[in-house]
């Protein structure tokens, strides 16, 4: 029986189970995010691990899977790097974060992997779930039926893109079997899992990845942020012959996400081999296959997501209601109490807190739920003061809330 894909067998069932360095136990940084993995891409070794098999959202990482399949249709010869792929409205029209493609434009197939990798583009991962599958949902099924054949145990993806849906989840120790693959099967295309910078259709892209910049030795390879999610990340580093991936789940802030990832390639570089540590029986991806019995995270994880006020949630400030007073964009903690001080002068109105920049943890702050003159009667008072203001009618505002709350999905 054919298998859906044939990545070589010998190399990558001896990645999972080829018996490596001794597992750490995990400690340190690891421990404060929601799951975390480091391994030993040429043996398939477990070098630390904390809740592996703890399902948790993808977000972004999802698109690993896409490259995956992106390339397994190359390589098979059904696309070819120059091939031009058509844009569909639909994918045009998927939140941010985006290219900007419209319906009708063609992108080259190295264009799109470029675009997925360094700027996590939504409508590029549409764009390739069309070109390789006609349709998005053939395209997760495809998803799912390969994943299950990499060997995949906790992970369901709902779509191409990473972002939020109710059923996809993941594990730290599953998207170690998908960097595995990928390094195992596509090495010839892994220049294009680090890129720092690129150009793609005349705009200038750069990477979210920070330690792809800052940490020496770093080729690749993904994050992923949703505020249910937290930050993920999958950073792949190679020095000498040896080459180590950390996996970081639910991060509560991108500087959190980047130091325990930072920590557990430290950690990993610092065994020599296995006598260096005493004891224990050495451990592999394959030892944790079984699932956990933890249930998904529901609440938001990343911290500018806990916002002020009775929901501790900062999606609660993302839904407008009425007509709405902007305010100028600061440093959260900024606007948070900026809105606080111009809700003096409205009472009955409700904070409104939009993010900007998620890496820089920029929001926008406002008030939602007023009446249209009593709108234009504060934002008076706060020009006459020199302040910046913007009456927003209902529509404009919600439109601002729907995009803002997805405007850092990657």
């Amino acid at each position: 029986m054919n298998s859906p894909v044939t990545p070589p067998y010998c190399v990558f069932h001896a990645v999972l189970f080829t018996v490596g360095l001794c597992c750490l136990l995990a400690s340190g940084p690891a421990t404060a995010v929601r799951a975390s993995l480091s391994v030993d891409l040429n043996s398939g070794a477990i070098l630390n691990a904390h809740r592996p098999t703890t399902p948790s959202r993808p977000a972004s990482l999802a698109k690993l899977m896409t490259l995956y399949l992106l390339l397994d249709a190359v390589q098979k010869g059904e696309l070819a790097m120059d091939s031009p792929l058509s844009v569909s409205p639909r994918a045009a029209a998927q939140p941010a974060t985006r290219l900007g493609l419209r319906g009708g434009d063609t992108l080259a197939v190295e264009d799109a992997i470029k675009a997925l990798m360094v700027r996590s583009a939504n409508d590029v991962a549409v764009v390739i779930a069309e070109a390789v599958a006609s349709t998005e949902a053939a395209f997760v099924q495809r998803m799912n039926k390969v994943g299950h054949f990499l060997g995949l145990t906790g992970t369901y993806f709902a779509n191409a893109s990473g972002l939020p849906a109710a059923n996809a989840r993941t594990t730290a120790r599953d998207m170690a079997v998908i960097t595995t693959a990928l390094y195992a099967r596509f090495s010839d295309y892994a220049g294009y899992f680090g890129l720092k910078t690129v150009t793609v259709k005349g705009r200038s892209l750069r990477t979210h990845h920070r330690l792809l910049t800052r940490y020496e030795g770093a080729i690749g390879l993904k994050t992923g942020f949703t505020c249910k999610a937290g930050y993920n990340s999958v950073t792949v580093v190679k020095k000498g012959t040896r080459l180590i991936a950390s996996i970081v789940l639910g991060a509560a802030s991108p500087a959190r996400r980047a130091s325990t990832a930072a920590w557990l390639l430290d950690a990993g570089f610092a065994l020599a081999g296995p006598g260096e540590v005493p004891g224990g029986a050495a451990q592999t991806l394959a030892h944790y296959s079984a699932r956990s019995k933890q249930p998904l995270n529901r609440q938001n994880i990343a911290t500018h997501c806990n916002a002020v006020g009775k929901s501790g949630r900062m999606n609660a400030f993302y839904r407008a209601s009425g007509w709405s007073i902007e305010l100028e964009p600061l440093i959260t903690a900024e606007a948070k109490t900026r809105a606080r001080r111009v809700r003096k002068l409205a009472p009955e109105g409700r904070i409104l807190l939009l993010p900007v920049a998620a890496r820089q943890l920029i929001h926008r702050a406002g008030l939602t739920g007023l009446k249209q003159a009593r709108a234009v009667k504060v934002c008076r008072q706060l020009r006459a003061a020199g302040q910046y203001c913007v009456v927003r009618s209902p529509e404009s505002m919600a439109a601002l809330s729907r995009r803002a709350q997805l405007a850092f999905s990657r």
